[in-house]
Protein backbone atom coordinates (compact mmCIF):
# COMPACT_ATOMS: atom_id res chain seq x y z
CA UNK A 1 0.00 0.00 0.00
CA UNK A 2 2.91 2.25 0.76
CA UNK A 3 4.58 1.80 -2.65
CA UNK A 4 1.04 2.17 -4.33
CA UNK A 5 0.55 5.62 -2.71
CA UNK A 6 4.19 6.63 -3.04
CA UNK A 7 4.33 7.97 0.51
CA UNK A 8 7.54 6.96 2.62
CA UNK A 9 7.62 4.11 5.30
CA UNK A 10 8.32 0.41 2.71
CA UNK A 11 11.58 0.74 4.22
CA UNK A 12 10.78 0.34 7.89
CA UNK A 13 8.11 -2.23 7.18
CA UNK A 14 10.49 -4.58 5.25
CA UNK A 15 12.95 -3.74 8.64
CA UNK A 16 10.18 -4.11 11.01
CA UNK A 17 9.15 -7.75 9.28
CA UNK A 18 12.81 -8.70 9.24
CA UNK A 19 12.69 -7.54 13.27
CA UNK A 20 9.52 -9.97 13.45
CA UNK A 21 10.71 -13.29 11.54
CA UNK A 22 11.44 -16.38 13.22
CA UNK A 23 13.01 -19.42 11.76
CA UNK A 24 9.61 -21.19 10.54
CA UNK A 25 7.86 -17.55 9.59
CA UNK A 26 6.11 -14.70 11.39
CA UNK A 27 4.12 -14.49 14.72
CA UNK A 28 0.11 -14.17 14.14
CA UNK A 29 -2.89 -13.99 16.17
CA UNK A 30 -5.34 -14.75 13.32
CA UNK A 31 -5.56 -18.39 14.19
CA UNK A 32 -5.45 -20.62 17.32
CA UNK A 33 -7.02 -23.16 19.92
CA UNK A 34 -8.97 -25.49 19.88
CA UNK A 35 -8.31 -26.00 15.75
CA UNK A 36 -4.65 -24.70 15.75
CA UNK A 37 -1.87 -25.38 18.11
CA UNK A 38 -1.12 -21.95 20.31
CA UNK A 39 2.05 -20.11 18.14
CA UNK A 40 1.08 -22.01 15.25
CA UNK A 41 2.07 -20.19 11.28
CA UNK A 42 0.19 -19.10 8.73
CA UNK A 43 2.00 -19.57 5.05
CA UNK A 44 -0.45 -17.96 2.72
CA UNK A 45 -0.35 -15.58 0.58
CA UNK A 46 -3.11 -13.22 2.65
CA UNK A 47 -2.09 -13.26 6.04
CA UNK A 48 1.19 -15.08 5.90
CA UNK A 49 4.41 -15.98 4.66
CA UNK A 50 3.83 -15.87 0.99
CA UNK A 51 2.33 -12.40 1.62
CA UNK A 52 5.06 -10.95 3.37
CA UNK A 53 7.48 -12.82 0.00
CA UNK A 54 5.21 -11.12 -2.13
CA UNK A 55 5.84 -7.41 -0.28
CA UNK A 56 9.96 -8.11 -0.19
CA UNK A 57 10.26 -8.85 -3.50
CA UNK A 58 8.30 -5.35 -4.48
CA UNK A 59 9.89 -3.67 -2.16
CA UNK A 60 13.16 -5.22 -3.84
CA UNK A 61 12.01 -3.41 -7.35
CA UNK A 62 12.31 -0.42 -5.59
CA UNK A 63 15.61 -0.73 -4.29
CA UNK A 64 14.52 -1.33 -0.18
CA UNK A 65 17.46 -2.51 1.57
CA UNK A 66 17.60 -5.81 3.21
CA UNK A 67 13.99 -6.53 0.88
CA UNK A 68 16.12 -9.58 -0.87
CA UNK A 69 16.96 -10.83 2.57
CA UNK A 70 13.69 -10.98 3.69
CA UNK A 71 12.69 -12.18 0.43
CA UNK A 72 14.76 -15.14 0.93
CA UNK A 73 13.93 -16.15 4.69
CA UNK A 74 10.12 -16.04 3.18
CA UNK A 75 11.17 -18.81 0.33
CA UNK A 76 13.32 -20.70 2.55
CA UNK A 77 10.21 -20.36 5.15
CA UNK A 78 7.64 -22.07 2.15
CA UNK A 79 10.26 -24.80 1.03
CA UNK A 80 11.02 -26.14 4.25
CA UNK A 81 7.13 -26.55 5.01
CA UNK A 82 6.34 -28.24 1.10
CA UNK A 83 4.71 -31.09 1.42
CA UNK A 84 5.18 -33.69 -0.78
CA UNK A 85 2.17 -35.67 -2.42
CA UNK A 86 1.76 -38.45 -5.26
CA UNK A 87 1.01 -35.75 -8.03
CA UNK A 88 3.19 -32.93 -6.50
CA UNK A 89 3.63 -30.40 -4.11
CA UNK A 90 1.11 -29.31 -1.67
CA UNK A 91 0.92 -26.17 0.50
CA UNK A 92 -1.61 -25.37 3.41
CA UNK A 93 -2.62 -21.88 4.80
CA UNK A 94 -1.46 -23.33 8.61
CA UNK A 95 0.99 -26.29 8.19
CA UNK A 96 -0.50 -29.90 9.26
CA UNK A 97 2.01 -29.72 12.71
CA UNK A 98 0.00 -26.90 14.30
CA UNK A 99 -3.76 -28.71 13.27
CA UNK A 100 -5.52 -30.76 15.85
CA UNK A 101 -7.39 -32.14 13.47
CA UNK A 102 -5.30 -34.57 11.48
CA UNK A 103 -7.39 -34.09 8.76
CA UNK A 104 -8.00 -30.17 8.77
CA UNK A 105 -9.67 -28.47 6.08
CA UNK A 106 -7.90 -27.08 2.64
CA UNK A 107 -8.54 -23.93 0.61
CA UNK A 108 -6.47 -24.58 -2.17
CA UNK A 109 -7.12 -21.51 -4.17
CA UNK A 110 -5.32 -18.25 -4.10
CA UNK A 111 -6.05 -16.55 -0.93
CA UNK A 112 -5.31 -19.21 1.70
CA UNK A 113 -3.34 -21.84 -0.18
CA UNK A 114 -1.77 -23.76 -2.35
CA UNK A 115 -2.55 -21.62 -5.63
CA UNK A 116 -1.64 -18.70 -3.60
CA UNK A 117 2.10 -20.27 -2.25
CA UNK A 118 2.92 -21.85 -5.55
CA UNK A 119 2.34 -17.48 -7.10
CA UNK A 120 4.73 -16.15 -5.08
CA UNK A 121 7.49 -18.90 -5.09
CA UNK A 122 7.15 -18.80 -9.02
CA UNK A 123 7.58 -14.94 -9.12
CA UNK A 124 10.36 -15.21 -6.53
CA UNK A 125 11.98 -17.60 -8.80
CA UNK A 126 12.30 -15.25 -11.25
CA UNK A 127 13.08 -12.20 -9.58
CA UNK A 128 15.20 -13.50 -7.13
CA UNK A 129 16.86 -16.08 -10.46
CA UNK A 130 16.03 -19.15 -8.20
CA UNK A 131 15.28 -22.18 -10.27
CA UNK A 132 14.47 -23.93 -7.11
CA UNK A 133 11.66 -21.70 -6.61
CA UNK A 134 10.45 -22.49 -9.92
CA UNK A 135 10.89 -25.67 -9.57
CA UNK A 136 8.41 -25.97 -6.48
CA UNK A 137 5.86 -23.55 -8.10
CA UNK A 138 5.90 -25.92 -10.77
CA UNK A 139 5.64 -29.12 -8.71
CA UNK A 140 2.61 -27.03 -6.82
CA UNK A 141 0.66 -26.31 -10.02
CA UNK A 142 0.90 -29.89 -11.04
CA UNK A 143 -0.39 -30.83 -7.45
CA UNK A 144 -3.42 -28.17 -8.35
CA UNK A 145 -4.61 -29.15 -11.54
CA UNK A 146 -5.13 -32.89 -10.45
CA UNK A 147 -7.82 -30.88 -7.57
CA UNK A 148 -9.84 -29.49 -9.79
CA UNK A 149 -12.64 -29.81 -12.67
CA UNK A 150 -11.65 -29.46 -15.93
CA UNK A 151 -14.67 -30.48 -17.98
CA UNK A 152 -15.82 -28.03 -20.77
CA UNK A 153 -12.19 -26.80 -21.69
CA UNK A 154 -13.18 -24.45 -18.29
CA UNK A 155 -10.89 -25.22 -15.08
CA UNK A 156 -12.33 -24.81 -11.13
CA UNK A 157 -10.53 -25.93 -8.17
CA UNK A 158 -13.27 -26.88 -4.93
CA UNK A 159 -12.96 -23.93 -2.05
CA UNK A 160 -12.57 -26.65 0.37
CA UNK A 161 -11.33 -29.46 0.54
CA UNK A 162 -13.07 -31.36 3.08
CA UNK A 163 -16.51 -29.50 2.76
CA UNK A 164 -19.38 -30.38 0.38
CA UNK A 165 -21.38 -27.35 0.75
CA UNK A 166 -20.43 -24.83 -2.13
CA UNK A 167 -17.96 -26.97 -3.42
CA UNK A 168 -17.09 -24.16 -6.33
CA UNK A 169 -17.04 -20.36 -6.41
CA UNK A 170 -15.59 -17.91 -9.17
CA UNK A 171 -13.82 -15.51 -7.02
CA UNK A 172 -10.63 -13.96 -6.78
CA UNK A 173 -10.20 -15.54 -2.83
CA UNK A 174 -11.37 -19.03 -3.18
CA UNK A 175 -12.47 -19.41 -7.02
CA UNK A 176 -11.27 -19.12 -10.83
CA UNK A 177 -10.32 -15.68 -10.60
CA UNK A 178 -7.83 -15.60 -8.40
CA UNK A 179 -6.45 -19.47 -9.58
CA UNK A 180 -5.97 -17.48 -12.68
CA UNK A 181 -2.95 -15.20 -11.82
CA UNK A 182 -0.96 -18.26 -10.70
CA UNK A 183 -0.36 -19.72 -14.35
CA UNK A 184 0.64 -15.85 -15.04
CA UNK A 185 3.19 -16.01 -12.42
CA UNK A 186 4.33 -19.55 -14.11
CA UNK A 187 4.52 -17.81 -17.35
CA UNK A 188 6.18 -15.11 -16.31
CA UNK A 189 8.58 -18.19 -14.54
CA UNK A 190 9.72 -19.47 -17.55
CA UNK A 191 7.49 -22.57 -17.19
CA UNK A 192 6.00 -23.82 -20.31
CA UNK A 193 4.03 -26.92 -19.68
CA UNK A 194 1.78 -27.82 -16.90
CA UNK A 195 -0.05 -31.32 -17.26
CA UNK A 196 0.39 -31.15 -20.81
CA UNK A 197 -0.49 -28.13 -21.65
CA UNK A 198 1.01 -24.37 -21.55
CA UNK A 199 0.27 -22.00 -18.46
CA UNK A 200 -1.51 -19.46 -19.71
CA UNK A 201 -3.92 -22.43 -21.57
CA UNK A 202 -4.87 -23.35 -17.95
CA UNK A 203 -5.16 -19.46 -17.14
CA UNK A 204 -8.03 -19.41 -20.15
CA UNK A 205 -9.43 -22.00 -18.66
CA UNK A 206 -10.32 -20.01 -15.38
CA UNK A 207 -10.91 -17.48 -16.79
CA UNK A 208 -13.78 -19.28 -19.14
CA UNK A 209 -15.36 -20.88 -16.17
CA UNK A 210 -15.99 -17.48 -14.59
CA UNK A 211 -17.41 -16.13 -17.89
CA UNK A 212 -19.93 -18.70 -18.36
CA UNK A 213 -20.73 -19.14 -14.27
CA UNK A 214 -23.60 -16.89 -14.68
CA UNK A 215 -22.23 -14.07 -12.15
CA UNK A 216 -22.72 -11.21 -11.69
CA UNK A 217 -26.42 -12.02 -11.68
CA UNK A 218 -27.93 -13.01 -8.73
CA UNK A 219 -29.37 -16.67 -10.11
CA UNK A 220 -30.01 -17.81 -6.37
CA UNK A 221 -29.56 -16.43 -2.69
CA UNK A 222 -26.18 -16.93 -1.99
CA UNK A 223 -25.00 -16.47 -6.10
CA UNK A 224 -24.10 -13.80 -6.99
CA UNK A 225 -23.82 -10.86 -3.74
CA UNK A 226 -21.18 -9.75 -3.08
CA UNK A 227 -18.98 -6.52 -4.75
CA UNK A 228 -16.06 -6.53 -3.23
CA UNK A 229 -12.54 -7.10 -4.12
CA UNK A 230 -11.96 -10.29 -2.48
CA UNK A 231 -15.35 -12.07 -2.52
CA UNK A 232 -16.90 -10.19 -5.52
CA UNK A 233 -17.84 -8.34 -8.80
CA UNK A 234 -14.62 -5.90 -7.79
CA UNK A 235 -12.13 -8.56 -7.69
CA UNK A 236 -13.45 -10.55 -10.95
CA UNK A 237 -13.49 -7.43 -12.96
CA UNK A 238 -10.11 -6.33 -11.70
CA UNK A 239 -8.90 -9.68 -13.20
CA UNK A 240 -10.20 -9.79 -16.69
CA UNK A 241 -9.17 -5.79 -17.40
CA UNK A 242 -6.00 -7.22 -16.35
CA UNK A 243 -6.10 -9.78 -18.56
CA UNK A 244 -7.16 -7.93 -21.82
CA UNK A 245 -4.82 -5.39 -21.42
CA UNK A 246 -2.30 -8.35 -21.72
CA UNK A 247 -3.46 -10.19 -24.01
CA UNK A 248 -6.31 -7.86 -26.66
CA UNK A 249 -9.00 -10.60 -26.05
CA UNK A 250 -12.36 -8.30 -26.17
CA UNK A 251 -14.34 -11.04 -24.57
CA UNK A 252 -12.36 -10.30 -21.62
CA UNK A 253 -13.18 -6.29 -21.99
CA UNK A 254 -16.80 -6.65 -22.82
CA UNK A 255 -16.82 -9.21 -19.50
CA UNK A 256 -14.71 -6.03 -17.40
CA UNK A 257 -16.99 -3.25 -19.18
CA UNK A 258 -20.52 -5.71 -17.51
CA UNK A 259 -19.15 -5.91 -14.12
CA UNK A 260 -18.21 -2.20 -14.13
CA UNK A 261 -21.45 -1.48 -14.87
CA UNK A 262 -23.13 -4.07 -12.29
CA UNK A 263 -20.58 -2.22 -9.55
CA UNK A 264 -22.24 1.06 -10.49
CA UNK A 265 -25.79 0.22 -10.44
CA UNK A 266 -25.28 -1.33 -6.79
CA UNK A 267 -23.90 1.45 -5.39
CA UNK A 268 -26.08 2.58 -2.70
CA UNK A 269 -25.08 6.64 -2.24
CA UNK A 270 -25.49 8.86 -0.32
CA UNK A 271 -24.75 12.92 -1.13
CA UNK A 272 -21.53 13.08 -2.89
CA UNK A 273 -20.56 9.45 -1.95
CA UNK A 274 -20.82 5.71 -2.09
CA UNK A 275 -20.45 2.43 -1.16
CA UNK A 276 -20.78 -0.97 -1.45
CA UNK A 277 -22.34 -2.85 0.46
CA UNK A 278 -21.18 -6.88 2.16
CA UNK A 279 -23.82 -9.77 1.48
CA UNK A 280 -24.29 -12.08 4.18
CA UNK A 281 -24.46 -15.55 2.38
CA UNK A 282 -27.75 -16.98 0.67
CA UNK A 283 -29.52 -13.93 2.80
CA UNK A 284 -33.31 -13.55 1.01
CA UNK A 285 -33.02 -10.07 0.34
CA UNK A 286 -29.74 -8.42 -1.07
CA UNK A 287 -30.26 -5.69 0.69
CA UNK A 288 -29.90 -7.38 3.99
CA UNK A 289 -26.12 -6.81 3.97
CA UNK A 290 -23.61 -4.67 6.05
CA UNK A 291 -21.35 -2.22 5.13
CA UNK A 292 -17.99 -2.70 6.64
CA UNK A 293 -15.25 -0.39 7.74
CA UNK A 294 -13.52 1.76 4.86
CA UNK A 295 -15.83 0.65 2.05
CA UNK A 296 -16.96 4.19 1.79
CA UNK A 297 -15.24 5.82 -1.31
CA UNK A 298 -16.44 9.66 -3.53
CA UNK A 299 -17.61 8.75 -6.81
CA UNK A 300 -14.44 9.67 -8.79
CA UNK A 301 -12.50 6.85 -7.35
CA UNK A 302 -14.58 4.56 -9.66
CA UNK A 303 -12.09 5.42 -12.27
CA UNK A 304 -14.10 5.53 -15.62
CA UNK A 305 -11.85 4.60 -18.48
CA UNK A 306 -12.20 4.30 -22.21
CA UNK A 307 -10.00 2.68 -25.08
CA UNK A 308 -7.31 3.86 -26.86
CA UNK A 309 -4.03 2.40 -28.80
CA UNK A 310 -1.64 1.31 -26.76
CA UNK A 311 1.69 3.98 -27.66
CA UNK A 312 4.19 2.08 -29.60
CA UNK A 313 1.96 -1.13 -30.64
CA UNK A 314 -0.64 -1.43 -32.83
CA UNK A 315 -1.81 -4.47 -31.24
CA UNK A 316 -2.81 -3.57 -27.74
CA UNK A 317 -5.11 -1.31 -25.48
CA UNK A 318 -4.90 0.31 -22.64
CA UNK A 319 -7.89 1.63 -20.44
CA UNK A 320 -7.46 5.33 -19.81
CA UNK A 321 -10.13 7.31 -17.99
CA UNK A 322 -13.36 9.08 -19.54
CA UNK A 323 -16.82 9.12 -18.65
CA UNK A 324 -19.37 7.06 -20.21
CA UNK A 325 -21.49 3.43 -19.94
CA UNK A 326 -21.18 0.09 -22.10
CA UNK A 327 -24.20 -1.12 -24.05
CA UNK A 328 -25.98 -3.90 -22.06
CA UNK A 329 -24.21 -7.18 -22.21
CA UNK A 330 -25.59 -10.77 -20.96
CA UNK A 331 -23.47 -13.28 -19.81
CA UNK A 332 -23.64 -17.30 -20.93
CA UNK A 333 -25.10 -18.87 -17.95
CA UNK A 334 -24.39 -22.68 -18.08
CA UNK A 335 -24.02 -25.02 -15.01
CA UNK A 336 -25.73 -22.86 -11.98
CA UNK A 337 -26.73 -25.24 -9.29
CA UNK A 338 -23.26 -24.38 -7.33
CA UNK A 339 -23.79 -21.76 -4.65
CA UNK A 340 -20.88 -19.12 -3.57
CA UNK A 341 -19.17 -18.49 -0.40
CA UNK A 342 -19.23 -14.90 0.38
CA UNK A 343 -17.20 -14.61 4.08
CA UNK A 344 -13.85 -12.94 4.05
CA UNK A 345 -12.41 -9.29 3.68
CA UNK A 346 -14.32 -6.87 1.69
CA UNK A 347 -12.88 -3.91 0.05
CA UNK A 348 -14.31 -1.28 -1.39
CA UNK A 349 -14.73 -2.27 -5.75
CA UNK A 350 -13.48 1.54 -5.92
CA UNK A 351 -10.06 0.37 -7.66
CA UNK A 352 -11.60 -1.68 -10.19
CA UNK A 353 -11.19 1.12 -12.97
CA UNK A 354 -12.77 -0.29 -15.47
CA UNK A 355 -16.01 1.52 -16.31
CA UNK A 356 -15.20 2.15 -19.96
CA UNK A 357 -16.54 4.69 -22.53
CA UNK A 358 -18.58 2.15 -24.84
CA UNK A 359 -21.05 3.80 -26.80
CA UNK A 360 -19.38 5.32 -29.42
CA UNK A 361 -15.97 3.46 -29.49
CA UNK A 362 -14.20 2.41 -32.27
CA UNK A 363 -15.42 -1.03 -33.58
CA UNK A 364 -12.53 -4.03 -34.04
CA UNK A 365 -11.02 -6.63 -32.37
CA UNK A 366 -7.42 -5.95 -31.33
CA UNK A 367 -5.33 -8.34 -32.96
CA UNK A 368 -3.37 -8.97 -29.77
CA UNK A 369 -1.39 -12.41 -28.77
CA UNK A 370 -3.78 -15.32 -28.59
CA UNK A 371 -3.87 -16.76 -24.91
Amino acid sequence: MLTALQVPGTGAAVDRLATLATPDGWPQTAVGPPRYLPDARIHDVTLGTAGVLLAALWARRLGVADARALAEHAAGVLMAEAEQEPSGTNWRMVPPRFHTDPAGIQMPNLSHGLAGVAAALALAGAELDRPDLTAAAHSGAEHLVTLGDRSGQGFVVPRTAGLTDDEVTYTWCHGATGTSLLFLALRRAGVEDVAGEAPLSWHARCLLSVRTSGLPARLHPGFWDNDGRCCGTAGVGDAFLDSWQRAGDDQDLEFALHLADTLVEHAVREGPHAYWRFVEHRAAERCCGRVWDGCRGPPASRRPVSREPHPGRRDRRRARRADGHLVGHSPRQTDTSRGMHTSGCVRKPSDLGVRVAARGRTPGKPRGPSR
